[in-house]
């Protein structure tokens, strides 16, 4: 860092961002960077092995990035790189209003004393910001991906959801071509199993008390078995449990009130393992998903009820169209449980093992293999967990914790604990 370059551009910034320089400095030094120069035919940064811009082409670069947004409406770029898509933008539109969210303010800081034109930028049409975690996403904006991945410890929730919103197309293709081929195989299935079978209504929702536990299958649910006993032990409290958590409550002998059990294949592939003894939960409402594989129907000896989608009804046109989605079914069966106690009105509703993140190389709590998790797990990324680590998870278990966290947001009245101490953070959560 050259000071005389620093104390330019900090002057600038100060005199036009007073508020906003004064705390993106209680970042300096707060990351561990490793700052050099990349020389092609142009030169750009190398931050920890990343390029921050192209080395070929920096404008061309800008360009592709600019060129589906709207540069007559505020403009929102997440992450700064060297601010090529800042200069671009202005090129084209000098009256063009531009937000600029540092991701990561460290490098920020870093890059005041490298640059010695970035004072250029600080101007009345630039504004910047530094966000939360919850900070919103915006259509008219343009994403500098080469900053989501540096320094997972700042700003984690907000680079992971960034990081979904690139993933969508992908996820909704792969869906499209693998997944949904399976679902529609089994509601065929189901379809005159189905008649004989009860939708879930508002009739059902009594079956919840207002204390709601749910237990996910991250690794972390081990590890809370007695604090999980204790607070299920207390009066008017419903154990919901995703099927995966079996195993684990099963050899500690819990026995919960409701399994939701919604995945197309869990039972095809993990009956021994999930439903062993099933003679245990006689006792015990399953909710289950039009989709469910039928044998898990048929078998299953206590109270049932089923949900189904809009979508379901292209193929089982005869089930009334009052009860699709009257449960959200979106992402995973954890987030599917969660929609249930918040349609129930649940006051509280505890969060034991909701991971969203590995724990070393393990990925769900007792003997379920690494190959049970979902399918996009070819992209490895980096979480901060409660314990103050970075750990592992991968982004179909990030994108069901975003929809877990818009949950929390949109449900204030109703109170989340997490008790997950080794599991990712869960913005909105009280951590217990």
């Amino acid at each position: 860092m050259d000071n005389q370059i620093f104390q330019k551009n900090f002057l600038a910034l100060a005199n036009q961002y007073p508020e906003f320089a004064s705390k993106l400095m209680t970042y300096q030094n707060s990351s561990s960077l490793e700052i050099q120069l990349d020389e092609g035919k142009e030169a750009t940064l190398l931050v920890n092995g990343r390029q921050l811009t192209s080395h070929h082409d920096r404008e061309g670069l800008a360009c592709y990035h600019v060129k589906k947004v709207d540069l007559h409406k505020l403009v929102t770029i997440y992450g700064f790189g060297l601010g090529d898509e800042i200069r671009y933008i202005l090129s084209k539109n000098k009256q063009a209003i531009i937000n600029v969210v540092i991701l990561n303010p460290a490098l920020f800081v870093e890059l005041l004393g490298i640059d010695s034109e970035l004072y250029e930028l600080f101007c009345s049409q630039v504004e910047f910001t530094l966000p939360t975690d919850d900070y919103p996403y915006f259509a008219n904006s343009i994403i500098l991906v080469s900053e989501l991945y540096l320094c997972p410890e700042v700003f984690n929730s907000l680079k992971i959801k960034l990081i979904n919103t690139l993933d969508y197309d992908f996820s909704k293709q792969y869906f499209e071509n693998t997944v949904q081929q399976k679902i529609n195989a089994n509601l065929k299935d189901n379809y005159e199993r189905l008649k004989s079978q009860k939708p879930f209504t508002k009739d059902n929702l009594a079956l919840i008390s207002q204390n709601v536990i749910i237990t996910g299958s991250g690794p972390s649910l081990e590890d809370n078995i007695d604090r999980l006993k204790a607070e299920f032990s207390k009066p008017n409290t419903t154990l919901m449990a995703v099927d995966t958590s079996l195993n684990t409550l099963y050899k500690h002998n819990i026995v919960p009130n409701i399994i939701v059990s919604i995945d197309e294949n869990v039972y095809r592939n993990h009956a021994k393992r999930l439903f062993n003894d099933l003679k245990r939960y006689e006792h015990t409402t399953l909710i289950f998903n039009a989709q469910t594989d039928g044998k898990l129907i048929d078998t299953y000896l206590g109270d049932k009820y089923f949900i189904y989608s809009k979508k379901a009804l292209e193929i089982l046109r005869y089930l009334p169209a009052q009860y699709a989605d009257f449960i959200t079914c979106k992402g995973s069966v954890l987030n599917t449980s969660v929609n249930i106690a918040i349609k129930a009105k649940a006051r509280v509703i505890k969060l034991f093992g909701a991971d969203f993140a590995y724990k070393g190389d393990k990925i769900h709590s007792g003997d379920i293999p690494k190959g049970l998790a979902s399918v996009l797990v070819d992209s490895t990324l980096k979480v901060l967990c409660n314990d103050n680590r970075i750990q592992e998870s991968n982004r179909a278990f990030c994108l069901y914790r975003e929809y877990l966290e818009k949950d929390i947001k949109d449900n204030p009245s109703i109170r989340f604990e997490n008790y997950s101490k080794t599991g990712a953070v869960v913005v909105g959560a009280i951590n217990c």
